[in-house]
């Protein structure tokens, strides 16, 4: 089994080279950044196959040979796996679609995609919610500049909108992080989930998870925090 964290790995891989890439031609371009994306989709369908078919169990991945906090911690289950190949998928279907668009304006709208697609696989295997934080970021920053690449009134007014209600969200979910490390003492998300579980939330740990959940609300474009995406959808 290819390990999770090359998924990570290629699209930064990837993302940092197509620039240089680029004076080799075009197409050699689009055959390197579509291969990434499918890389993508093969790893996390291969996993999706083992765990289910194949009885493998779901196995955690520390980077730099480090334990948390000092690593980041990853997961790889059936739900991360399923979510995955969702992802992966339709990320190699919209770079195939788009792929004239990212063309027409340059290598970057690639390199932007692939950060994205790096940022949403993150944002699904990761088990610390600082690291969620970070994930987060990437692919807000990373939308914000795809949306706005067009260059055109619309689109510039949507991205600034969406860079404005990213970073609202942005204050939020540091806030709601900040108040669950000083009340509860770890980042983990597993250790939260038994913390909670077990009884031993006290009203500031449950203030602070009250805080994520702005954040995710406006992230998410739920109602009523979901006006300015409608801009951003038409843009």
């Amino acid at each position: 089994m290819v390990a999770p964290i090359y998924i990570i790995a290629i699209a930064l891989g990837v993302a940092f080279l197509l620039p240089v890439l680029e004076k080799l031609g075009k197409q050699f371009v689009n055959l390197i950044f579509l291969l990434a994306l499918l890389s993508f989709a093969f790893i996390s369908m291969q996993w999706l196959w083992g765990l289910f078919f194949n009885g493998l169990r779901p196995v955690q991945i520390f980077t730099a040979g480090l334990k948390p906090p000092l690593s980041i911690n990853l997961q790889m289950g059936l739900k991360e796996a399923l979510f995955l190949s969702g992802i992966n998928l339709l990320a190699l279907i919209a770079a195939v679609y788009l792929l004239r668009y990212f063309d027409s304006i340059g290598v970057r709208a690639k390199v932007l995609f692939l950060l994205v697609t790096l940022g949403m696989n993150g944002l699904v295997m990761t088990r610390d919610i600082f690291n969620l934080f970070v994930f987060i970021e990437i692919t807000s920053i990373a939308s914000y500049a795809l949306i706005g690449m067009d260059l055109n009134v619309k689109a510039l007014v949507a991205g600034f909108k969406y860079m404005i209600a990213g970073s609202i969200a942005s204050i939020f979910l540091l806030l709601g992080i900040i108040l669950l490390y000083r009340f509860s003492g770890t980042l983990n998300i597993d250790d939260l989930l038994k913390m909670s579980l077990a009884g031993s939330s006290t009203y500031l740990i449950l203030a602070g998870i009250f805080v994520l959940l702005l954040s995710f609300v406006i992230e998410m474009k739920q109602f009523p925090a979901n006006g300015w995406a409608l801009d951003v959808y038409q843009a």
